[in-house]
């Protein structure tokens, strides 16, 4: 069913809007799954992200995660950091395949914004500096001429969201049709047999 992509610099809070947005949905009678990559990893986050070896790993499983519930009849919410825009494209495209829409929502907040708020947070939900600040300078932010970013929302700072467009687009708008290469194509014609038993008449 519908995903929704949340993406964003570290402390944005997307766990935050995703949690509204699930609310939102379950009160206007949509049913919603948050999808935590923090809840996939096995280690602190400051060690996960430390390690390209382990976040690769904690990526892998959120999207393995992400193909597995498509199935299911409710929206998906992936609330991670998403910030490598070709693992947004690997979700697309598994939203595709499954024949499904879907939607990216990118909390904009600055970098001194994020700093602050993680300032803030308990010495054991803190991102280190070194590892904000990595993150912040390799995040892909997603633009909404590109079709896997595509149809892109906004939560800035006050975070407000637009929660009747989204479930618009994801339930009143057709999902993009899959590639033909990723199609099961049929092993013979529909009247294959009728067409041997005129042709040997």
């Amino acid at each position: 069913m519908p995903l929704i992509i949340m993406t964003g610099f570290p402390s944005a809070g997307k766990s935050t809007a995703a949690k509204k947005i699930q609310q939102y949905f379950t009160e206007h009678g949509k049913e919603a799954e948050i999808l935590s990559e923090e809840n996939l990893m096995s280690g602190d986050k400051n060690s996960v992200f430390g390690s390209s070896t382990i976040e690769k790993e904690v990526r892998g499983r959120l999207k393995s995660e992400v193909i597995r519930l498509l199935d299911k009849e409710k929206t998906i919410i992936c609330d991670g950091a998403n910030y490598i825009k070709g693992f947004r494209y690997e979700l697309y495209c598994a939203s595709k395949a499954s024949k499904t829409t879907q939607i990216t929502v990118f909390c904009d907040l600055s970098v001194p914004d994020v700093q602050d708020i993680n300032s803030k947070r308990d010495d054991n939900q803190k991102y280190t500096s070194e590892i904000l600040t990595a993150l912040c300078q390799r995040y892909e932010a997603p633009i909404s001429s590109n079709r896997w970013d595509s149809p892109l929302f906004l939560i800035l700072k006050d975070g407000e969201f637009d929660g009747a467009g989204m479930i618009k687009c994801l339930y009143e708008r057709a999902p993009p049709p899959p590639n033909q290469s990723t199609q099961t194509q049929p092993l013979s014609n529909t009247d294959f047999l009728y067409q041997l038993d005129k042709q040997t008449q």
